[in-house]
């Protein structure tokens, strides 16, 4: 259903030794990102859809444990928590693959990320958007 693409905050010598764990015949991630494709503003690193060519933003999701890593894009955003590897309970990959299915089926996916999320409308609340209307 999905091209699988890795976009991390991280430098790639930290990456590569983890993602080769994951996907070690590389095959399940068709691309490999790394903190050099993203911008960096004060202590963050944002990961700006723009620097993707071949593609058109209804088409692509960006999945990330902060938010503040998808900024530019918050319409393209899906928040999930942080895994370090240790949580028994941790069910955020199944509930990910239940709104993957269904974002599918949508002719822009930024609309089934607001329905789901409702990233910009929070957004509009902090900014004071939504009491001005």
């Amino acid at each position: 259903m999905y091209e699988l693409v890795v976009w991390t905050a991280g430098v790639q010598d930290y990456a590569d030794p983890i993602l080769d764990q994951i996907d070690p015949e590389k095959t399940l991630f068709k691309k490999r990102m790394y903190r050099t494709e993203c911008i960096k503003a004060d202590q963050f690193f944002i990961k700006d859809l723009d620097v993707i060519l071949d593609r058109t933003r209804e088409n692509m999701i960006i999945v990330d444990n902060s938010i503040l890593s998808f900024a530019f894009d918050l319409a393209n955003g899906v928040p999930i928590n942080s895994f370090m590897g240790t949580e028994d309970e941790d069910k955020d990959l199944l509930y990910l693959i239940s709104f993957l299915e269904e974002a599918f089926y949508q002719k822009d996916v930024r609309l089934a990320c607001e329905e789901s999320f409702k990233l910009q409308y929070l957004l509009s609340t902090i900014t004071g958007e939504a009491t001005q209307k």
